[in-house]
């Protein structure tokens, strides 16, 4: 009996009467009988009462290596974090480190994924296309900026023009045969179109004789109200997620700083966010969700368990350490 009962112990199950037909378990005092109070036997027969009580509770065993701990939990099928008396805190679905942040497990699962990529290439490869993006906003306002002179030498010059043909219209008057503004100087009424009278002066004109004192006050046949300004040739970029503010109340953990760019959240911290300037200098173990949009929502508060052992499972530690 002494040896079914050590065997049955050490594959921490229930141990019963080896006489044929009986059904007694053999009872606590009966192994300290055998065995002694602070013997191994004893602290293995606690831990498969342990484990026939604790399958009657909602409870979730450590999963630190050595810890034989566990925590009672409110509901079986809700995420909780637990924090165990060693001093773990771990999930009590997946039994991993606890995922805040509004994450499922499978969640989780995929976001240590896309954190891995992204220390393995996405890092390398987002700030390429901050220098891509910096460089086509960069040639956008350069452009702007040539334009926008442009159209100002543009505007100039439509003034310049205006004034001129004020000017004509007050000192000129127009060649009867062709119409182009003709100013006197000095001399007399007989005049020439494009020269002097008596030769010299060679402008452009239809060459034609009339009189000043016949023809008519120029008359300008007016301009367009205004230049035809040059326009930009292409979109405005858009705005890249490095210049995207998250709001206000985030702050960077790390600098201290509203978070502007890339929001790395820590998904095992209640409230821990990192700045994308700080993600890759801050020494911090845990995986980040990388968040580019904005999100002005304040994280809930996770369920937590804390709840006490049993004082079953108090007794185990007890003798435990009073064996050693």
């Amino acid at each position: 009996m002494q040896a079914q009962l050590e065997n049955d112990l050490k594959e921490k199950r229930p141990s019963f009467c080896s006489a044929p037909g009986c059904k007694h378990q053999i009872t606590e005092a009966e192994v300290q009988q055998l065995f002694g109070k602070n013997s191994k036997e004893m602290i293995d027969y606690d831990e498969v009462l342990l484990k026939k009580e604790l399958a009657k509770l909602p409870v979730v065993g450590c999963p630190t290596p050595g810890c034989k701990n566990f925590v009672e939990i409110t509901d079986p099928n809700v995420p909780t974090k637990c924090t165990c008396t060693c001093g773990a805190s771990f999930c009590s679905m997946c039994r991993k480190n606890y995922h805040y942040g509004r994450t499922s497990c499978q969640e989780s699962l995929v976001i240590e994924g896309d954190w891995m990529r992204w220390n393995l290439t996405g890092r390398t490869a987002y700030r390429k296309q901050l220098d891509l993006d910096s460089k086509k906003i960069a040639d956008f306002e350069n452009e702007g900026k040539r334009v926008a002179q442009r159209n100002e030498e543009l505007k100039s010059r439509y003034q310049e023009l205006l004034q001129d043909e004020q000017w004509k219209e007050q000192n000129c008057h127009a060649c009867p045969h062709c119409g182009r503004p003709i100013q006197k100087l000095d001399g007399c009424d007989s005049m020439v179109c494009g020269s002097d009278y008596h030769g010299g002066n060679v402008q452009n004109g239809c060459g034609q004789r009339f009189a000043w004192s016949t023809s008519k006050q120029y008359k300008s046949q007016g301009l367009p109200s205004g230049p035809e300004e040059e326009k930009l040739k292409s979109n405005k970029p858009p705005l890249p997620v490095s210049k995207q503010h998250h709001g206000e109340w985030l702050n960077c953990d790390g600098c201290n700083k509203n978070i502007v760019g890339l929001r790395f959240m820590c998904i095992h911290c209640a409230s821990f966010n990192l700045c994308e300037e700080c993600e890759y200098k801050v020494d911090h173990k845990h995986v980040f969700k990388v968040l580019g949009e904005i999100d002005k929502e304040k994280p809930p508060e996770p369920p937590q368990s804390v709840s006490p052992l049993s004082a079953l499972f108090s007794k185990i530690r007890l003798r435990s350490t009073d064996k050693t």
